[in-house]
């Protein structure tokens, strides 16, 4: 990536954490209350934006091979 890109890529990860905690906090806080359906629902979309978060954060602290 180059450019603007590239700056736009490397504060996605800290916000896809943030996507983790505020569904977590739907699941489990106090401010709503989700059935045990949309329970595991918020758990499993937190676990796959997780993941993906942190797939995006070691590949941007991967060295660069020169091209």
């Amino acid at each position: 990536m180059q450019g603007s890109d590239h700056a736009h890529s490397t504060h996605a990860p800290p916000r896809r954490f943030a996507w983790v905690a505020g569904s977590l906090f739907v699941a489990f806080g106090p401010a709503f209350a989700p059935t045990l359906l949309g329970k595991v629902f918020a758990c499993a979309q937190a676990a796959m934006v997780f993941l993906l978060a942190e797939l995006h954060f070691v590949a941007l602290r991967r060295p660069r091979l020169a091209a």
